[in-house]
């Protein structure tokens, strides 16, 4: 019976993404801060029953964390040091459970905040929370062919309206409730709501026509002249809002976000969290239920009056506070749907035949020299082939070096791709030469950073390519691009790069034949006859255009690349500005 010590997928699937997610937050200086786990019972609270309560020796109620914001709000509230703050943290929270007695249930969550006792500069930092959402689906794959959007409200632009039809401030949480669970429903279903509410007509229709609103900022602003214009609370919190709105879509526009951005007046996140601008990173559920919803990968907002309610009695605490959450255990299930793992370790050693002293003593010299060129290595558990290939097999490990007695000083290479491998006999430096060209498990992918633009790589194939003929792929455009540099494009930040199975002909028609500067409607046309004109391509001209629509259309950018993987041929697209 073959024995090993195989790690659970779901174990480095978890360490992969806490390394990538850190990797992200950490290029925007965030910094980890230890603050208490738990603290005390706060008011209204009880009225949650998904957070987790219990008493210690002493009586008092305390909780366990059940979102990573409340506790830091807490904390930076209570000292009175802290003015400007940068931290991150991918900690346990905790829900209950509506079965009596059982064990709570324990996710992981990554949070970002930004603290600072400027209110203005608040805005520019929303925008940039909402570039990190940007980045963390830019860092997996998975997540982008899901979709994602960022969909952006604030508590002002839903209060206004509440007290624009005379709804008194004891039915709001009421509404808000209706609003929360009604949003995945019918419009009918959200009237049958707020008709049991008692509201009366006037705040059922225009609530009822604003549940559905979802559109650009314009759209939405002209919707709500007929507040604005008006005197009173209700138009001057209108105008704050969309003055807070337009503030911090200008600081997004200079940031070029990779999500396509919408406003959602009525959008719903905890009122006793969140005052001022909300939001949400989502994309339509892909479960197969009766209900399709949306799926919430992160939500965030401005918190200033939540850290002002932690303050102690007669302190004041004038500070700006946002901060954005991730689902961690959304983004481990993704990679887990995907089917590939990344590996803990990049190179087992094992041996063939017998183990003699002298070989297990060469054996531990090439570890040694594999760990000080930080190369994640390992001894086989148990000596043999089969019992090496297997463990590589079971903790996802692309390599596995074998020695052998009669060959002093030379190994053979296994090179493990699912159910297959390659093999190759080296020499102790040809191994150590190998390892420090290929790039390791955990190096970032899709980015590549010079003296030039970012590159951001989306690969727009039928058939799935594999881990190993990914990262030569991304190496060879990374090398193919680097004279883009050189010229006027080295002064875009970013540059978007569709990575498509044809050849550099068709690629070139294609971009002669899609009419880029017209409207949607007019680019679909276009789109159509370039697939009547090159059928054999058909399926790789559709997701070709797909993409290109999504980078035009819905994410507005006006420069990026297309590669033709079949010949390394590339051509760059400028599209005139649509603003």
């Amino acid at each position: 019976m073959r024995k090993g010590n195989p790690l659970p997928q779901s174990a480095l699937l978890f360490r992969h993404v806490k390394m990538s997610l850190e990797r992200v937050l950490m290029r925007h200086g965030g910094m980890p801060v230890v603050i208490p786990t738990m603290l005390p019972k706060c008011p209204g609270s009880e009225d949650d029953d998904n957070k987790v309560h219990f008493m210690d020796h002493g009586g008092l109620i305390v909780a366990l964390p059940h979102n990573m914001r409340v506790p830091f709000a807490r904390y930076i509230a209570r000292r009175s040091d802290v003015v400007s703050l940068r931290r991150y943290a991918i900690e346990k929270v905790y829900r209950s459970r509506k079965v009596f007695g059982c064990h709570p249930r324990e996710l992981h969550e990554c949070a970002f905040d930004i603290v600072c006792s400027n209110h203005q500069s608040a805005l520019t930092h929303t925008a940039e929370l909402l570039h990190i959402g940007s980045e963390v689906v830019a860092e997996f794959s998975q997540l982008q062919a899901r979709g994602y959007s960022i969909r952006i409200g604030h508590t002002g632009l839903l209060q206004s309206l509440l007290m624009h039809c005379g709804v008194p401030e004891n039915k709001w949480s009421q509404v808000l409730e209706s609003l929360r669970t009604v949003q995945s429903s019918s419009k009918a279903h959200l009237q049958q709501e707020l008709d049991a509410a008692n509201l009366g007509d006037q705040a059922v229709a225009l609530l009822t026509q604003f549940y559905e609103v979802e559109d650009n900022f314009a759209k939405v602003s002209s919707m709500y002249r007929f507040v604005v214009r008006q005197k009173g609370p209700a138009a001057a919190l209108a105008r704050q809002a969309l003055h807070d709105l337009e503030a911090m879509l200008q600081s997004s526009s200079a940031l070029a976000f990779q999500l396509p951005v919408t406003i959602v007046p009525c959008l719903v996140c905890d009122e006793r969290m969140y005052s001022g601008i909300v939001f949400e990173i989502a994309c339509q559920s892909h479960r197969k239920t009766r209900r399709q919803g949306r799926d919430l990968l992160a939500v965030g907002g401005r918190y200033d009056k939540l850290v002002a309610s932690f303050a102690v009695a007669g302190a004041k605490r004038d500070l700006a506070a946002v901060g954005i959450s991730f689902s961690v255990e959304k983004i481990v299930q993704a990679l887990a749907e995907d089917g590939e793992t990344p590996s803990l370790v990049e190179c087992v050693l094992g041996n063939i035949g017998d183990m003699s002293i002298a070989m297990r003593d060469q054996q531990l010299a090439l570890l040694v020299r594999l760990w000080n060129m930080d190369v994640p290595a390992v001894m086989a558990p148990q000596d043999g082939i089969e019992e090496a290939a297997y463990f590589c097999k079971e903790n996802f490990v692309p390599h596995l070096a074998l020695l052998k007695e009669p060959e002093p000083g030379y190994l053979r290479l296994r090179i493990i791709e699912k159910d297959r491998f390659t093999e190759k006999r080296l020499s102790v430096s040809e191994l150590c030469e190998f390892f420090d060209k290929a790039p390791q498990t955990e190096s970032p992918r899709q980015e590549f950073n010079s003296s030039g633009p970012t590159l951001r790589i989306v690969f727009s194939v039928v058939e799935k390519i594999s881990t190993s003929n990914r990262r030569r792929y991304e190496s060879q455009i990374a090398t193919q691009l680097a004279p883009l540099a050189q010229g006027h494009l080295g002064r875009v930040p970013v540059l978007d790069v569709i990575a498509v199975e044809l050849t550099g002909d068709v690629l070139r028609s294609s971009v002669a034949l899609l009419n880029m500067e017209a409207d949607g409607r007019s680019y679909e046309n276009s789109a159509t006859g370039l697939v009547e004109k090159h059928p054999r391509y058909k399926k790789q001209l559709l997701l070709l255009t797909e993409k290109v629509y999504s980078l035009i259309f819905e994410i507005k950018r006006t420069i990026f690349v297309l590669y033709a993987l079949q010949d390394n041929n590339y051509k760059v697209v400028i599209v005139p500005s649509r603003t």
